[in-house]
């Protein structure tokens, strides 16, 4: 995430929004957005979380019911040709992502065999398909499964590095890639928008400190005042009680005289 976040200007809910408007497992996306559109996107409409989708959404909508209305740059009056689905965002799909309900049991995994009874009784009851069709689709996999390698391993897919640097930057130099001037400008627009929210962020948590110090003062010299006041009050009430003691002994005194 590091990397995405210095090299694209993405942090984990813009990544999620990217893929909700390019189209991921949950979600077909909006038709004609790529990634280079998707991070225009993105530059375009800055917020948290999902406000930048939902930011997008309301924007189009307005100007779409607006005849006759100037976009406010060329990367906008593209964006309204297209055509957002009325339901998008959807808050469903990006908590699906974001709070992800991921299984952190520390049992080791295993394989097993496919069922497939099972698998084409399910097939023929959700999909229609007949034995002949599923076992098709099923009994190549269940042959591969049975073969002596049934998973590559994962230097398979990776060319040997010359040196450890190299073999440690994988990701990072395959995120250097040659990028287009769209993609470049909309990269640099979504980082100066994390600089800046930050900032802005920065200077809220200082400015809430600063209040939360101004409160933290003013209630102490108020204990400090209200204390005073308690410690006169006491001083009082001891000069009062000594009076009363005095003014008893005097009256005693005068009593034991008269008798």
């Amino acid at each position: 995430m590091e990397d995405l976040k210095k090299y694209y200007g993405l942090d984990r809910s813009k990544f999620i929004c990217l893929g909700m408007l390019c189209g991921t497992d949950y979600t077909l996306g909006i038709d004609g957005v790529g990634p280079v559109t998707g991070m225009e996107i993105l530059s375009q409409f800055p917020g948290e979380s999902l406000e930048p989708l939902e930011k997008f959404s309301k924007w189009y909508r307005e100007k779409i019911n607006q005849k006759n209305v100037r976009p406010e740059n060329p990367i906008r009056a593209k964006l309204l040709r297209l055509l957002i689905p009325e339901s998008f965002p959807n808050r469903v799909i990006f908590d699906a992502y974001h709070d992800a309900n991921v299984d952190d049991s520390n049992e080791p995994f295993s394989w097993s065999m496919p069922q497939l009874s099972e698998l084409r009784q399910f097939a023929t009851e959700r999909f229609g398909w007949s034995e002949a069709k599923t076992d098709g689709f099923l009994l190549p996999v269940l042959k591969s499964l049975n073969s002596k390698e049934t998973q590559k391993k994962i230097d398979f897919y990776f060319k040997p590095a010359n040196n450890q640097s190299s073999n440690n930057n994988v990701i990072t130099e395959k995120l250097k890639i040659k990028r287009s001037k769209r993609l470049n400008e909309a990269i640099r627009k979504n980082i100066q928008l994390s600089i800046d929210m930050k900032r802005q962020n920065d200077k809220h948590s200082k400015t809430i400190q600063g209040r939360q110090l101004n409160r933290n003062k003013k209630r102490s010299k108020s204990n400090k005042i209200i204390d005073g006041r308690k410690n006169k009050i006491s001083k009082v009430n001891q000069t009062s009680s000594s009076s009363f003691q005095d003014n008893d002994t005097c009256m005693l005194s005068e009593e034991s005289s008269s008798d």
